[in-house]
């Protein structure tokens, strides 16, 4: 079963390290960035991104359903 969402809350790492660990996943990799404190010489404090939400849950549900039958997982 797949799960995607969006949040507009920090992303509990742990919890999503333990909803895809099992034994026959061979890797988990996870990317967590920062905001950096300042670029091109301005002060930098936060980040803000913009999603059409419906669109990308549905296209990361297509990439993650592709995931798990390439690699039946």
């Amino acid at each position: 079963m797949v799960k995607v969402e969006l949040l507009n809350s920090e992303l509990a790492v742990e919890e999503c390290y333990r909803a895809v660990a099992s034994p026959e996943v061979g890797a988990i990799d996870m990317f967590i960035g920062t905001v950096r404190n300042s670029t091109k010489g301005k002060r930098v404090s936060h980040l803000f991104f913009e999603a059409y939400p419906q669109m990308a849950v549905a296209e990361m549900t297509k990439i993650a359903d592709y995931a798990l039958a390439e690699w039946q997982l």
